[in-house]
Parts: structure tokens; C-alpha cells; sequence
């Protein structure tokens, strides 16, 4: 028969450290603000093609490599630091706290 254990006491608690898993008015409010702009920059396409013409999807094609680059980096950054939020913890590591301000 086995022996009972005694429950966990606090020192035999890992807390969580991880990211909050809580929804409150402010985190609606910009994820609102953040789906009005959002959306907002499908007019982009419509306002290059009127102005460039044809030439707008050479535009587009250069601009998702240059996007599909900085992507393979910023995996790169998150295989060698698994932090949360490093899409604002790398600016801060590698330039400073201005830099993470201005690209959040």
C-alpha cells in the first residue's frame, strides 16, 4: 500500500511566470483600434494601383521579400532568445529602451 504524500507547500510551487492570461477594457479597447487599422491598410493597394498602375504589384512583390527577410530573422532571434514579446525585446537588447518604445 503506498503512503500518502503531504499536498505541495508553498516552496514546492512553481510559479507562473509566463504571460497574463487575462482580458480587461484596455486590451479590448486597442485590440479593437488595432482591427480598425488593420483593415485600413488594404486601401493601399487600391491607391498604388491607381497612381502606378501595373507597376504597384512590382511594388507589392519587393515588399514581401523584403518582409519574408525580416521574418526568417526575427526566427532566428526567437530560436536563440526564447523570450515573450520578443517581437519589443529584441530592439531593446540590441539598440536600447528608445528603440523598443518606437517599434512598440
Amino acid at each position: 500500500m503506498a503512503t500518502p504524500t503531504a499536498p505541495p507547500t508553498r516552496a514546492h510551487v512553481q510559479l507562473d511566470t509566463g504571460v497574463r492570461r487575462d482580458v480587461n477594457k484596455l486590451s479590448l479597447l486597442f485590440t479593437g483600434v488595432g482591427a480598425i487599422i488593420g483593415s485600413g491598410w488594404l486601401f493601399g493597394a487600391l491607391y498604388a494601383s491607381q497612381i502606378a498602375g501595373p507597376a504597384a504589384i512590382l511594388s507589392w512583390i519587393i515588399g514581401a521579400i523584403m518582409i519574408m527577410i525580416i521574418g526568417l530573422v526575427y526566427a532566428e532571434l526567437a530560436v536563440m532568445f526564447p523570450v515573450v514579446g520578443g517581437i519589443i525585446r529584441f530592439p531593446h537588447y540590441s539598440f536600447g529602451s528608445f528603440a523598443s518604445f518606437s517599434s512598440g
